[in-house]
């Protein structure tokens, strides 16, 4: 077994423990509804599972994952030029490293530049709202 399916099957033993939970009106309920059971689904969760998997990356269940990843290139592109600091943060921050910055001003210098150097200095978020930003993570107890 290869490195990519032995990590897919470990990861699918964790299957169920991640849970989100979506608000929606009744109309958009409806609606969801409709598009499970007109393709087979028997519930909305299902045809939602599916759609995670291919937009992921990590499931690829239809076999459709381009089209996922047109839809996500194609909404959310100038937002991801932006190469906001909370998603630095989360690729590459944990809870202590995130301590450490609130607690020793040269340590966020330190990544703060590590940001502007992956962002190559072009939209990103300020040097305060970033401060900010690790503070009210670190406060909430991550990135939930």
């Amino acid at each position: 077994m290869d490195y990519y399916e032995e990590a897919r099957k470990k990861d699918l033993e964790t299957m169920g423990e991640c849970e989100i939970t979506v608000d929606m009106t009744q109309k958009q309920d409806r609606n969801l509804r409709l598009l499970a059971y007109e393709v087979g689904y028997e519930n909305p969760e299902d045809l939602l599972s599916d759609m995670i998997r291919d937009l992921t990356g990590w499931g690829e269940n239809t076999g459709y994952t381009d089209g996922m990843d047109r839809w996500y290139e194609k909404t959310y592109k100038n937002q991801r030029l932006q190469n906001y600091f909370r998603h630095y943060l989360y690729e590459n921050c944990d809870m202590d490293r995130l301590n450490e910055m609130i607690q020793t001003p040269e340590e966020f210098e330190v990544e703060y530049q590590w940001y502007l150097k992956e962002s190559r200095n072009s939209l990103t978020d300020s040097r305060e709202r970033c401060l900010e930003l690790v503070k009210e993570i670190y406060e909430a107890g991550g990135y939930e």
